[in-house]
């Protein structure tokens, strides 16, 4: 869920972990869990992922206790409207935005690493509270497809009311609300923007310093690299398909710099599968005059679809992809690996000792994509983590944390120090601090028995932290 508060954007909101950003995000989630839990039976919490400048756009998480249990992001967005006057944060009640979040995550063939996983949203709309709704025919919706991906956060939602098949660059048209038992009007942009079935949403990372002025367009800074950037991406995929149009830069964020964009072609027809967008980038990297992170290209579909307004309703857009796991498989011959402890403040139940069971599985999707969020922007060289076991007292983390080679693993004293600070900050586990413990392992033994050889040192690591 993205909102919008018309309030100052003030230094620090930018970085998660500082106080100015802990005091906010808890203010804000405490509303929200007060409001989703009246209304929502297995409404678990709200996560505050990030603010942005403009006022203060409010980048968030809802999570509910399983699939079944998540409601119509329509109806999410409403409640949130509704309630607007009892937040004790000023919220602009046109710009929320609820977006159901599924990935198919999948690793290219070239010169990349073991994959994380990432999100890519689309959206849904709301503005003022709502009395009826009568929606039209849905179109269908595509799956979200993911490459080489890291940890990262999602790239800025779409939202479209019936566009028309024109390939222009201009924003997308969004929904003005009116007063009571008024009609709604629809904002037109001054061109027509491009069908969301003809393009597709890019996101991926740069080893590169980011400098003011890039987190606003139109500034000399953002111009410059977008265009640098767009000429090299327009190069590549011009003579790799024949109905690629060209490439548009969004946004550019903090870590070390995110792009989003969209890669734009004739029509619905001539639009590749994501994965091969995403392969050909990462198997062009070494002619880029950019330092590409090659396991950071998210490459995702989108297809909308509207519901007409009636009274105080606006267009929803939303969409239903599919979904797979991390890839969290065991380090290889050639891979640097570091053993990881650390508790969590939450009940232990009987079945997350069974690696099989659903809640062990659940507990470690969970776990795995925000370790692997917080060590892709901490650790160059990172890979992936997985999770090994999980035991009594009150619930204790046993993973790896999987490097490209050995070269790559950090200090332990430096990396046990920003990982806590990083766990600290997380409003996604509920660490115990001072739990963390980091032990090195090396790479595996490169013979066949490689993988006995890893369980081995398991075992022997796994009961040296727990004795500590």
């Amino acid at each position: 869920m993205t909102f919008k508060l018309e309030e100052t954007f003030v230094a620090g909101l930018e970085s998660p972990g500082t106080s100015v950003f802990v005091s906010f995000a808890t203010r804000i989630a405490n509303d929200l869990d007060n409001i989703y839990k009246r209304r929502f039976r297995n409404f678990l919490r709200v996560l505050i992922r990030a603010f942005r400048r403009g006022s203060i756009v409010v980048d968030s998480e809802l999570i509910f206790a399983n699939a079944s249990s998540v409601p119509d992001p329509q109806v999410v967005a409403e409640t949130l409207v509704n309630e607007s006057a009892s937040l004790n944060f000023t919220l602009n009640v046109t710009n929320v935005v609820v977006t159901r979040e599924l990935v198919t995550t999948i690793s290219p063939t070239v010169n990349t690493t073991a994959p994380v996983t990432t999100v890519t949203p689309t959206s849904t709309n709301a503005t003022a509270p709502v009395t009826t709704v009568t929606p039209t025919p849905n179109n269908a919706t595509a799956p979200v497809t993911t490459v080489t991906p890291t940890p990262n956060n999602a790239t800025a939602p779409v939202t479209t009311v019936t566009p028309t098949p024109n390939n222009a660059t201009a924003p997308v048209t969004t929904v003005t609300p009116t007063p009571n038992n008024a009609t709604l009007t629809t904002v037109i942009p001054a061109t027509t923007p491009v069908p969301a079935d003809s393009k597709l949403q890019m996101t991926f990372k740069l080893e590169e310093t980011f400098v003011a002025g890039l987190e606003s367009p139109g500034t000399p800074v953002f111009v410059s690299l977008a265009t640098r950037i767009a000429n090299n991406l327009d190069n590549i995929y011009k003579r790799r398909f024949r109905n690629f149009l060209r490439v548009l830069i969004r946004a550019f964020r903090r870590g070390s710099i995110v792009v989003d964009s969209e890669v734009i072609f004739a029509n619905a027809s001539s639009v590749p599968d994501p994965q091969v967008v995403a392969e050909t980038l990462v198997n062009e990297s070494a002619s880029l005059n950019f330092t590409l992170n090659v396991t950071s290209v998210v490459v995702t579909r989108e297809l909308i679809t509207t519901i007409s307004p009636n009274v105080n309703t606006t267009a929803v857009t939303t969409a239903a992809p599919t979904t797979t796991a991390a890839p969290t498989g065991p380090p290889s011959a050639t891979e640097g690996f570091l053993f990881m402890k650390f508790g969590l403040q939450r009940d232990f139940t009987s079945d997350l000792a069974d690696i099989t069971s659903t809640a062990f599985l659940q507990l470690a999707s969970t776990v795995v994509k925000e370790i692997n969020r917080i060590c892709v922007d901490l650790f160059g060289g990172f890979s992936r983590s997985r999770v090994n076991s999980f035991r009594n007292g009150s619930v204790i983390v046993n993973m790896t944390l999987v490097f490209r080679n050995n070269n790559f693993l950090p200090n332990l004293s430096s990396a046990q120090s920003l990982l806590e600070n990083e766990l600290l900050s997380s409003t996604v586990l509920e660490y115990i601090k001072g739990s963390l413990v980091l032990a090195s392992g090396g790479p595996p033994q490169p013979t066949v028995g490689s993988l006995t050889f890893f369980s081995l040192i398991m075992l022997a690591v796994a009961q040296m932290l727990i004795n500590s």
